[in-house]
């Protein structure tokens, strides 16, 4: 436990001062685990996030309660899509209340591999997620 505070403080730096470009899902998280709706789903403390993007640019993301249960997502989202060698892109991430799901549209054309970070503020707090897509399983 003392090495995780000194590691998630570091991690919360870089992502928030936006130096985190090298950081995988797992280095910025601590934990993958396996995605009710077939996307990855990565931890921070006590906050799970399902991230799915696929072929047709559609993007999907879901807040998961601790049992992998879908919770009411928060509203002010957004999605920064960051390709190796190109430009980023920053995406609003929009409610879809039918699904309980956030919901964001790419370009499959000229986006065919970028790593996501996802920033929601849950609980009054910022936080960010990282994935890849086509998602990387270790």
């Amino acid at each position: 436990m003392s090495q995780w505070l000194p590691r998630r403080a570091a991690t919360l730096m870089l992502l928030s001062t936006g130096f985190a470009g090298t950081l995988s899902a797992q280095a910025t998280a601590g934990h993958t685990h396996a995605a009710p709706h077939g996307g990855e789903v990565v931890e921070i403390a006590e906050h799970h996030v399902e991230f799915k993007a696929d072929s047709s640019g559609a993007i999907s993301v879901w807040l998961l309660d601790e049992h992998q249960k879908v919770m009411t997502p928060p509203a002010g989202g957004r999605v920064t899509l960051i390709p190796e060698g190109g430009d980023q892109v920053i995406l609003p991430l929009n409610v879809d209340g039918a699904s309980q799901r956030l919901v964001a549209q790419f370009d499959p054309t000229k986006w065919k591999a970028f790593q996501a970070v996802v920033s929601l503020a849950i609980g009054g707090q910022r936080h960010n997620f990282r994935f890849h897509y086509p998602a990387t399983h270790h």
